[in-house]
Protein backbone atom coordinates (compact mmCIF):
# COMPACT_ATOMS: atom_id res chain seq x y z
CA UNK A 1 0.00 0.00 0.00
CA UNK A 2 1.77 3.10 -0.95
CA UNK A 3 2.14 5.75 1.63
CA UNK A 4 -0.22 8.93 0.91
CA UNK A 5 0.70 12.66 2.12
CA UNK A 6 -1.74 15.57 2.82
CA UNK A 7 -1.60 19.10 1.90
CA UNK A 8 -2.73 20.96 5.74
CA UNK A 9 -2.93 24.45 6.12
CA UNK A 10 -0.69 25.78 9.13
CA UNK A 11 -3.12 28.63 10.71
CA UNK A 12 -2.30 32.08 10.38
CA UNK A 13 1.03 31.45 8.42
CA UNK A 14 -0.59 30.71 4.98
CA UNK A 15 2.00 28.26 4.53
CA UNK A 16 0.93 24.54 3.68
CA UNK A 17 2.93 20.92 4.68
CA UNK A 18 3.11 17.70 3.10
CA UNK A 19 2.66 15.94 6.13
CA UNK A 20 2.12 11.62 6.77
CA UNK A 21 -1.36 10.55 7.65
CA UNK A 22 -0.23 10.06 11.38
CA UNK A 23 1.24 13.45 11.72
CA UNK A 24 -2.02 15.12 10.39
CA UNK A 25 -4.03 12.97 12.49
CA UNK A 26 -1.82 13.59 15.56
CA UNK A 27 -1.79 17.86 14.71
CA UNK A 28 -5.58 17.89 14.08
CA UNK A 29 -6.50 16.10 17.42
CA UNK A 30 -3.50 18.74 19.30
CA UNK A 31 -6.05 21.21 16.89
CA UNK A 32 -2.98 22.72 15.50
CA UNK A 33 -3.85 22.31 11.38
CA UNK A 34 -7.64 23.17 10.32
CA UNK A 35 -9.46 19.66 8.96
CA UNK A 36 -9.28 21.13 5.35
CA UNK A 37 -6.88 18.73 3.51
CA UNK A 38 -5.74 17.35 -0.30
CA UNK A 39 -4.28 13.96 -0.51
CA UNK A 40 -1.57 13.38 -2.62
CA UNK A 41 0.12 9.91 -3.33
CA UNK A 42 4.14 10.11 -2.10
CA UNK A 43 4.95 9.22 -5.76
CA UNK A 44 3.16 11.81 -6.74
CA UNK A 45 5.51 14.35 -4.73
CA UNK A 46 8.79 13.33 -4.55
CA UNK A 47 9.33 14.91 -1.19
CA UNK A 48 9.51 13.92 2.56
CA UNK A 49 6.82 14.63 4.91
CA UNK A 50 6.97 17.92 6.77
CA UNK A 51 8.20 20.49 4.73
CA UNK A 52 6.05 23.50 5.40
CA UNK A 53 6.15 25.63 1.95
CA UNK A 54 3.60 28.26 0.10
CA UNK A 55 0.50 27.04 -1.04
CA UNK A 56 1.36 28.45 -4.45
CA UNK A 57 4.41 26.24 -4.60
CA UNK A 58 2.73 23.03 -4.14
CA UNK A 59 0.14 23.16 -6.47
CA UNK A 60 2.46 24.65 -9.15
CA UNK A 61 4.57 21.27 -8.61
CA UNK A 62 1.27 19.13 -8.44
CA UNK A 63 -0.73 19.77 -11.53
CA UNK A 64 -2.79 16.84 -11.25
CA UNK A 65 -4.59 18.40 -7.97
CA UNK A 66 -5.12 22.25 -9.45
CA UNK A 67 -8.57 21.26 -9.05
CA UNK A 68 -8.34 20.88 -4.64
CA UNK A 69 -7.14 24.77 -5.44
CA UNK A 70 -10.27 26.13 -4.61
CA UNK A 71 -10.70 24.30 -1.61
CA UNK A 72 -7.73 26.18 0.41
CA UNK A 73 -6.90 29.30 -1.84
CA UNK A 74 -7.71 32.69 -0.76
CA UNK A 75 -7.88 33.89 2.65
CA UNK A 76 -10.22 31.99 5.31
CA UNK A 77 -13.15 34.26 5.84
CA UNK A 78 -14.13 33.00 9.80
CA UNK A 79 -17.83 32.54 10.55
CA UNK A 80 -19.13 35.13 12.90
CA UNK A 81 -21.27 33.88 15.74
CA UNK A 82 -24.98 35.57 15.15
CA UNK A 83 -24.74 37.15 18.30
CA UNK A 84 -21.57 39.52 16.31
CA UNK A 85 -24.02 40.46 13.51
CA UNK A 86 -25.20 43.50 12.75
CA UNK A 87 -22.20 45.43 14.08
CA UNK A 88 -21.34 47.79 11.13
CA UNK A 89 -24.82 49.10 11.14
CA UNK A 90 -24.68 49.91 14.63
CA UNK A 91 -21.70 51.45 14.60
CA UNK A 92 -22.43 53.41 11.36
CA UNK A 93 -25.95 54.45 12.53
CA UNK A 94 -24.45 55.49 15.81
CA UNK A 95 -22.00 57.54 14.37
CA UNK A 96 -24.38 59.23 12.29
CA UNK A 97 -26.69 60.06 15.63
CA UNK A 98 -23.32 61.27 17.35
CA UNK A 99 -22.99 63.72 14.13
CA UNK A 100 -26.35 65.16 14.34
CA UNK A 101 -26.09 65.50 18.07
CA UNK A 102 -23.20 67.51 17.82
CA UNK A 103 -24.22 69.86 15.06
CA UNK A 104 -27.75 70.38 16.31
CA UNK A 105 -25.75 71.80 19.91
CA UNK A 106 -23.35 73.60 18.08
CA UNK A 107 -25.62 75.02 16.14
CA UNK A 108 -28.70 75.47 18.33
CA UNK A 109 -28.35 79.22 18.71
CA UNK A 110 -27.77 80.00 15.46
CA UNK A 111 -31.30 78.24 14.36
CA UNK A 112 -33.02 79.58 17.31
CA UNK A 113 -32.67 83.32 17.35
CA UNK A 114 -33.79 85.31 14.01
CA UNK A 115 -31.09 87.37 12.19
CA UNK A 116 -32.81 90.35 10.71
CA UNK A 117 -32.69 92.35 13.85
CA UNK A 118 -30.67 92.51 17.12
CA UNK A 119 -33.17 91.84 20.03
CA UNK A 120 -32.68 94.22 23.66
CA UNK A 121 -33.82 92.59 27.24
CA UNK A 122 -33.98 90.14 29.15
CA UNK A 123 -32.99 87.35 26.59
CA UNK A 124 -33.95 84.43 29.23
CA UNK A 125 -37.88 85.03 28.94
CA UNK A 126 -38.64 84.26 25.65
CA UNK A 127 -39.49 81.99 23.09
CA UNK A 128 -36.17 82.36 21.30
CA UNK A 129 -34.60 81.66 24.79
CA UNK A 130 -36.97 78.52 24.81
CA UNK A 131 -36.12 76.87 21.21
CA UNK A 132 -32.55 77.60 22.35
CA UNK A 133 -32.87 75.31 25.23
CA UNK A 134 -34.98 72.40 23.17
CA UNK A 135 -32.29 72.33 20.45
CA UNK A 136 -29.87 71.84 23.01
CA UNK A 137 -31.65 68.92 24.67
CA UNK A 138 -32.86 67.46 21.50
CA UNK A 139 -28.94 67.28 20.45
CA UNK A 140 -28.00 66.03 23.77
CA UNK A 141 -30.39 63.14 23.39
CA UNK A 142 -29.11 62.73 19.90
CA UNK A 143 -25.49 62.50 21.33
CA UNK A 144 -26.53 60.00 23.87
CA UNK A 145 -28.70 57.98 21.54
CA UNK A 146 -25.73 57.37 19.00
CA UNK A 147 -23.20 57.11 21.72
CA UNK A 148 -25.32 54.24 23.34
CA UNK A 149 -25.77 52.52 19.57
CA UNK A 150 -21.85 52.65 19.16
CA UNK A 151 -21.05 51.28 22.21
CA UNK A 152 -23.79 48.45 21.57
CA UNK A 153 -22.14 48.09 18.38
CA UNK A 154 -18.27 48.25 20.02
CA UNK A 155 -20.12 45.11 22.32
CA UNK A 156 -21.30 43.16 19.93
CA UNK A 157 -18.27 42.96 17.26
CA UNK A 158 -16.35 42.04 20.24
CA UNK A 159 -18.19 39.42 22.05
Amino acid sequence: MAEHFFVAESPGSGLVGLLAEPEIRRRLTAGSLRPTFVCLPASATGEVAGQWRPLADVFATHPSDASSIDRLAGPRRGRRSPARWGAKPLLAAGTVFVAVGVIVRVQARAWAWPDEWRYSGDRANTPWAYNEALYIDLGLVALAFGIGLVLLGVWRAVR
